[in-house]
This record gives C-alpha cells, structure tokens and sequence, in this order.
C-alpha cells in the first residue's frame, strides 16, 4: 500500500487509510509505505523517476504480490510537469507495477499531468478506485480509464471531516471505527513522542561528540583520560532530555 498516511491531513491520506481497511477486511496482511512521516510502516521517495525503483524495491523486500498505490497530486507524478517528463516517468512506473502480480490504483483529486502520459498505467491495473460516481464519470471521460476498470469505493464520513477506518485490531470488526482524518489520537501522540524522543537521542549524542572534540582540541593527548568522565556528566542530560520527550514528569 503506497500513499499519504495519517495523521498527515488531506483526502488522499484517508482514501489510503480506507484502502488499508478494506484489504485488511478481505484478510490481506498489509504494509504501508508513505512519501513523507506518519504512521506508515514505512517511509520512501515515491515522487517523480524514484518512485519506480523505491516500489519495485520495497515490493521484493516485503515480498508484496499486490500493489495499491494512491494517485494524488504530487505523488507520484510531479504537477504541471512537462509531457516528456510524465511519459518517461509513467514508463518507468509500469515496468515496476508490472513486478506485481495485482495492482490497484487510487485516484485522489486533479493530478495535473497530461492525461495522454497516463494511458500506459491503466493497462497494468486490475482496478482503478474512486470513491463517487462523478469521480468514476471524471476519470474515464478525461484520463481515459477503462469503464470496466473503475469502481467506486465511498470513504465513510468525508463530509463532517471523518472516516470509518482503521487497522484491524481487538473486537472491532475489520476495524471499523469513526477516527478523524488526521488518524486516531494515540497514534498522533505515539508518533509525536517517537520523533521527540528520536530528537534528543540526536541532541545528547551531538552534545557527547561535540564535548569530546572540544577536550581533544585543547587537551591534545590528555584528552583520552577525560572520556569516561564526560560521558558519566552528560547523562544526566540524556536521562532528563528523553523523559521530557517522553512526557514523563521532571
């Protein structure tokens, strides 16, 4: 599953989060991979020429025999590019979707590529998803999708700015469950303190190196005997950065 992810904001975030659902309902095992950090399994380059390479990677490292991959703005063709761009990089595209032995394609919203360049993509697919019917009239009227192709696939709750969607998890049935589209709290809050806590690991190392170097510049030699200490003085530091990162109390 290749697509934006909560709790990254926008349509195209919750047609993969409905995606998700709706394989983990037909008993699929699913990995997520995203183009910018989220609660993804994984995040990778899959905008412009990279896309093709980081999908047919991914694909062979997670063993993937199916593909459903998001079409929005941006990912993974570039808007308001030039024709001969998007057609090398449709190219591209299908010899790696052609690695699969499925593939679904989302469509989220005005792609701003010529229409034309996109042609070659329909016929590696075995599915095209929107989610109204006047999205399906728009897509096979002006991209040029096969009828037999298009299904529409509602996301639950769009208009009051929710989605019935989630992994699988308990005694909830497939996962089914209203969440907002910037995903369910506990995974906003799980990812915000992983990227904190991701922060002051950065920050304490930075700080035990920089502290090191500046011992070797002007000790010389000396410098060595002094290693131990600074590291026992600067864990304190590290100790306290990562609680607070952690939200425990000082």
């Amino acid at each position: 599953m290749a697509g934006s992810y909560p709790p990254v904001p926008g349509r195209a975030a919750s047609l993969t989060m409905a995606a998700v659902r709706h394989a983990l309902c037909g008993g699929a095992e699913v990995v997520v991979v995203s183009p910018r950090p989220s609660a993804a399994h994984l995040h990778a380059a899959i905008t412009g020429a990279r896309a093709a390479w980081t999908l047919h990677r991914l694909g062979r490292s997670v063993r993937a025999d199916a593909l459903v991959l998001c079409l929005e703005p941006g990912v993974p063709f570039q808007p308001g590019a030039r024709r001969l761009r998007t057609q090398l990089e449709a190219t591209l595209l299908v010899a790696a979707l052609r690695c699969f032995r499925s593939v679904t394609l989302l469509i989220c919203g005005e792609l701003g590529v010529d229409a034309t360049a996109l042609r070659a993509l329909w016929a590696v697919a075995q599915e095209v998803v929107v989610s109204s019917e006047q999205e399906r009239d728009l897509v096979i009227r002006v991209l040029g999708v096969p009828s037999s192709l298009v299904v529409v696939r509602p996301v639950g709750g769009r208009e009051r700015g929710e989605i019935l969607v989630a992994p699988a998890r308990g005694d909830e049935p497939c996962g089914a469950r209203s969440v907002t589209v910037a995903g369910p709290h506990e995974w906003v809050r799980g990812e915000r303190t992983r990227n904190l806590a991701n922060l002051a690991e950065q920050a304490a190392s930075r700080a035990e190196h920089d502290a090191a170097r500046a011992a070797r510049l002007v000790l010389g030699d000396h410098a060595s005997t002094l290693g131990r200490p600074l590291r026992r003085a600067l864990q304190p530091l590290r100790r306290r950065v990562e609680r607070r990162a952690r939200g425990e109390p000082r």
